[in-house]
């Protein structure tokens, strides 16, 4: 069963935490609507742990412009292949591909990541960023140093206007998302594994 819509948000939520089970198929449906609240053209960062094929940002349905860049930061080895660039190069849509090591260290995330904040920021609008996920990035650096990165990032999306979102699974943590990270986020959306979608402020 597909989720529900992902109703408005309001103009000042910069980010938003989603909490969805990752065994969902539609995991990602609410990125483009997250990702572009303002309308296409939008760049996008997508910093992910999973295979760096970033089509969830792109409208399956086609009644949707896609983003004009995307900039994928590959967390772990370099994936680089014939058969994923075939693919990055089908997609509608101009897509870089960075690779940091899944070390415990974050500068070299962090700096890639403020890079491509940098090289976005005189878009014609703000840039977005997907985060996915915090349960990948807890469970190689740690809580203390999850929640000072989290920190830091905000800072630096703030710093160019930009818009943020976090994926998060609600099963992996010791406390319910809402509640662990609720400090980071101006807004919560909750998915259900039955795709009931509720949102909280």
């Amino acid at each position: 069963m597909p989720h529900a819509p992902l109703p408005p948000l309001p103009d000042d939520v910069a980010h938003v935490l989603v909490a969805a089970p990752p065994i969902r198929s539609d995991r990602h449906a609410p990125c483009r609507t997250l990702a572009s609240p303002a309308g296409p053209p939008r760049d996008v960062i997508l910093v992910t742990y999973r295979q760096p094929v970033p089509d969830h940002l792109v409208s399956r349905s086609g009644d949707a412009e896609p983003p004009r860049r995307v900039a994928v930061v590959h967390v772990g080895p370099e994936t680089h292949g014939d058969a994923l660039d075939a693919d990055l190069a089908a997609l509608p849509m101009e897509v870089s591909v960075t690779s940091v090591p899944a070390a415990d260290s974050l500068t070299e995330l962090g700096m890639t990541i403020e890079g491509r904040l940098g090289d976005f920021a005189d878009g014609p609008r703000p840039v977005g960023l997907c985060f996915d996920s915090l349960t990948a990035l807890s469970l190689y650096t740690g809580r203390r140093q999850t929640d000072r990165f989290l920190g830091w990032l905000r800072s630096r999306v703030d710093a160019v206007d930009g818009i943020a979102h976090y994926h998060a699974d609600p099963a992996a943590h010791d406390l319910p998302p809402r509640e662990r990270y609720a400090d980071h986020f101006d807004a919560v959306v909750d998915v259900d594994e039955d795709g009931t979608v509720e949102t909280g402020f």
